[in-house]
């Protein structure tokens, strides 16, 4: 083997090392939450999801507006007594 290769193959091999070592530092799988109807989500359908300045979620389903604070969902329906909305059928925010 020439000098020049083994030159050629270390490199390859101290730069795979390298990659190796810079991509483990990273985990394989992020931490995901998932919630759903029984974290408190009014619905499993969400048609749509705003974050506004306060860093409170805001989610858009067909059976009302849940705003969620990062630990708890507080759900928002329509209510008789109030000419806002016709129903909980929330389609975009």
């Amino acid at each position: 083997m020439s000098v020049r290769l083994l030159r050629e193959v270390v490199s390859i091999l101290l730069c795979l090392l390298a990659a190796h070592q810079a991509f483990s530092q990273f985990q394989p799988n992020p931490l995901i939450k998932h919630y759903g109807i029984r974290d408190g989500l009014s619905q499993g359908v969400v048609n749509s999801i705003v974050e506004d300045s306060d860093g409170i979620i805001w989610i858009a389903t067909e059976d009302g507006l849940n705003r969620f604070d990062g630990y708890n969902f507080k759900v928002f329906k329509h209510q008789d007594a109030v000419n806002v909305s016709s129903d909980n059928f929330i389609q975009s925010l």
